[in-house]
């Protein structure tokens, strides 16, 4: 079942609710976009989002990071995180993927079980 690695939306509220109190009326989305960015600048960094990968590399793209064009449709229209009315919630997007990072610590080869196939989350452009 492939929501085995999503983040419980009440979670994800306490989380959004606390990582905005500690910004204040500093911008979530410009925040998030840096510090993600800096982490991925570190090689093989990007791994450790996991299945969340693919839709925070969209994210981030979508804000001009150029970060080449392997995708994986599936797993980026799985784990992107979206409104009630369809559209990507950038943010929670970014946090999710945040919160898999901080909660699953896997070698940079780790494979991920969905629907009872076994997964490489591999991405040639950040090789």
């Amino acid at each position: 079942m492939t929501d085995v690695y999503k983040i419980h939306p009440a979670y994800m509220a306490e989380r959004f609710s606390d990582v905005a109190a500690k910004l204040g009326d500093k911008p979530m989305l410009a925040t998030f976009l840096e510090s993600t960015r800096k982490i991925i600048a570190v090689p093989g960094n990007w791994r450790r989002y996991g299945v969340y990968w693919w839709a925070l590399k969209a994210v981030l793209k979508m804000n001009g990071l150029d970060l080449g064009g392997q995708d994986c449709t599936w797993l980026r229209e799985e784990y992107t995180v979206k409104s009630p009315k369809g559209v990507i919630d950038q943010e929670s997007t970014i946090l999710a993927a945040w919160i898999f990072a901080e909660e699953n610590t896997f070698s940079p080869e780790v494979e991920f079980e969905i629907d009872d196939q076994v997964w490489l989350i591999d991405d040639t452009d950040m090789t």
